[in-house]
């Protein structure tokens, strides 16, 4: 008689070495997928930077044994992060995130990365040097000043075709060995043909030779600006001069290179030499903190006034402080460290009062032309804290 239900096939079950057998290919093509999700983005093109936050450091701890002051307060130089990124990536950080972004090849113009930050690290030096004179300069203490090399401080074009990198070193002119702006001054202002002149830069590793294509008089003109900008004296932009020679094209012109020079800033009193620790970061953005860092050590008393004192802006031997970029992010990176003053170049305080808005933070922005300005802000905000202390 015939069963109501038909049998079921005989359909064996896995057993528990087959279940690991299966477990362990599952695994293995995670893996294998992973690993191709990996080599697909490392395949990705990532022609742009997102930049971020990075961080805040004392500018003090950058001063030798020795020569570091004991105040409560710090100095803290910013710099901000930049990260990789595809245009996707970079497309999304912008859009959802409102992230900056940059083009990596208008950053590096034609440079690897290690060439740029090579470069970057020497305009550090260059920066060091200016802020430790403007830090002597204004507390009235002597000094002697010892070059060794003119810097290029930003990438331009000198006269028609000549192609300069930030970090270039001036190896010789015409020739004959420069180990100062004034050296290559005076270089340019020698040359007696209309065919320009031949430098030799030393840019990393390599030395390139470029011919700077002006004619006697404008590399005379120029010869001007670079003796003006070896004496401290270089306009500021829109402003006024007087004689003939002020009246001669600035060496740091737009689309110029930015000049700069690294020199040894020596005590005259003990006759020892300002020594660096190499800072955690290149670029030209930590002058104003250096400068506040040396001038504290120079001067009576704690100059910080016990605050955390953050900030950003290049510094100029003769104390001027100058814009740079990335305010907000360094702004952030000011707050996160826990900052009660943050200073700003006059150009750049609206861009650093928006971004503490979006924070939330209670750090103060103020705004600072000149080093003695920067100071004055400082000793006006420890008083400011001190009255809220003892009504």
């Amino acid at each position: 008689m015939r069963s109501k239900s038909a049998p079921m096939p005989d359909v064996p079950l896995p057993d528990a070495g087959s279940r690991g057998q299966s477990a362990g290919a599952a695994r293995r093509l995670l893996t294998l997928a992973a690993l191709g999700a990996v080599l697909l983005l490392c395949a990705v093109p990532r022609p742009y930077y997102i930049v971020k936050p990075g961080f805040a450091l004392d500018a003090a701890e950058l001063l030798p044994p020795g020569q570091s002051g004991s105040g409560k307060g710090s100095w803290l130089y910013t710099a901000i992060r930049v990260d990789d990124a595809s245009a996707a990536e970079a497309a999304a950080a912008w859009l959802f995130k409102g992230s900056r972004v940059m083009e990596k090849r208008a950053l590096l113009r034609g440079e690897s990365e290690a060439e740029y930050m090579a470069g970057m690290k020497l305009v550090m030096e260059a920066s060091q040097a200016d802020a430790a004179e403007a830090a002597y300069r204004l507390s009235g203490v002597s000094y002697l000043r010892i070059p060794e090399k003119a810097v290029v401080l930003e990438g331009g074009r000198l006269g028609r075709g000549a192609e300069l990198a930030a970090g270039d070193l001036v190896a010789s002119c015409a020739g004959s060995p420069v180990k100062s702006l004034s050296g290559l001054a005076a270089c340019l202002d020698a040359a007696a043909t209309g065919g320009g002149v031949v430098m030799e830069l030393a840019r990393g590793s390599r030395t390139i030779a470029v011919h700077v294509d002006m004619n006697r008089d404008e590399l005379g003109a120029y010869a001007e600006g670079l003796k003006r900008l070896a004496a401290g004296k270089e306009p500021q932009a829109g402003t006024e001069a007087g004689t003939e020679a002020e009246k001669a094209p600035a060496a740091n012109a737009a689309g110029a290179p930015t000049w700069g020079e690294l020199r040894v800033i020596e005590d005259a009193e003990t006759g020892l030499p300002l020594e660096w620790k190499e800072a955690s970061a290149g670029g030209p953005s930590a002058g104003l903190m250096m400068a506040l860092a040396v001038y504290d050590r120079l001067t009576a008393g704690d100059g910080t006034g016990g605050l955390k004192v953050a900030g950003t802006g290049t510094m100029s031997p003769d104390g001027s402080v100058g814009a740079v970029g990335g305010v907000a992010q360094k702004v952030a990176a000011a707050a996160a460290a826990g900052a009660d003053l943050f200073l700003v170049p006059p150009q750049e305080r609206r861009e650093a009062e928006a971004s503490a808005l979006r924070l939330q933070t209670r750090m103060k922005i103020a705004a600072a032309a000149t080093l003695e300005a920067a100071a004055e802000a400082v000793a006006a905000q420890a008083a400011l804290r001190e009255q809220s202390f003892f009504p």
